[in-house]
């Protein structure tokens, strides 16, 4: 969500996720479900880059992102990396 903040009330809003990273204009959403979605951020809204399964279940905890790699557990332990980006 995005308040304007003189007058309180949301310039906009966009379905959540359990965990949220924000790299730069990219905002990484991540459901408790494992469904992965990437987007582009602005005080305007959020426009869908992409989404996906990433077929894990329960995945709680916040992901970490380093050199184009996002790293991702479950609930039961079971980790996984993904490149997501461009290494530098």
């Amino acid at each position: 969500m995005c308040l304007d903040i003189e007058s309180g009330r949301p310039k906009w809003t966009s379905n959540g996720a359990t965990s949220v990273l924000l790299i730069g204009d990219t905002l990484i959403r991540l459901s408790h479900k494992g469904e992965l979605s990437l987007a582009r951020f602005s005080v305007t809204g959020v426009q869908l880059i992409s989404n996906t399964d990433l077929g894990m279940k329960e995945t709680k905890a916040v992901p970490a992102y380093w050199d184009g790699n996002l790293y991702v557990r479950s609930e039961a332990g079971r980790a996984a990396c993904w490149q997501i980006a461009e290494r530098k």
